[in-house]
């Protein structure tokens, strides 16, 4: 297990930029934007996406703090971005929900087939679900407790660069993202791919 100060102070040494203000702070910059994308995105894909729009319209109505309220839309924002991306939310997040012990047993079981997977455990309890996060690497679990999805995402990225791991070929474009329009860093043995730099441009436009 690491410890998320530890990867802090990590990828700020690798890159000399603090990881979670730069990716939370450029994901809050562009949702307006990226919202507006998604609504204008047209067959299967914008269907999907209006099902997760509609899903943070419904979270955030039940929500009972501003800071609720900001994961929520930060949340329903990445697993939008995957789609628009013509990605799958699937391959990077797994969700879950807890109720006994047996789920419990499910959910670790389930962890050790995760190459490099955020997971989301909802768990009931006194009338409320709560959720928090999680990273899996190659099988194991390596994060726990993070409190959403937005912060498992820069975590994330910062394990990545911290063990040198290369991104999933299946989310490549939702890295990509992440790296080079979230985090502003770029790879001078990369090309940005043209539906990378489409979506900057938009993002700029």
């Amino acid at each position: 297990m690491f410890e998320l100060s530890q990867i802090e102070e990590e990828f700020c040494r690798i890159t000399l930029k603090p990881l979670q203000s730069t990716f939370l702070g450029k994901l809050d910059q562009y949702t307006p934007r990226l919202l507006s994308l998604y609504r204008r995105k047209g067959g299967a894909v914008g269907k999907k996406l209006d099902e997760t729009l509609d899903m943070l319209n419904e979270a955030c109505t039940y929500c009972t703090t501003r800071d609720n309220s900001i994961e929520s839309r930060r949340e329903a924002v990445i697993r939008g971005l995957i789609l628009y991306l013509g990605e799958k939310t699937e391959e990077l997040i797994k969700d879950y929900k807890v109720f006994d012990d047996d789920d419990v047993v499910t959910v670790q079981e389930a962890l050790t087939t995760q190459v490099l997977n955020i997971f989301v455990v909802s768990k009931a309890r006194d009338g409320d679900l709560q959720k928090q996060a999680g990273i899996a690497i190659e099988g194991a679990e390596v994060l726990f407790g993070i409190p959403d999805v937005a912060h498992a995402c820069t975590y994330l990225m910062g394990l990545i660069y911290a063990l040198e791991l290369r991104y999933p070929n299946k989310l490549k474009y939702t890295f990509e993202v992440f790296q080079k329009i979230f985090l502003e860093l770029e790879d001078v043995n990369q090309k940005v791919s043209s539906k990378v730099h489409d979506l900057k441009v938009s993002l700029h436009a």
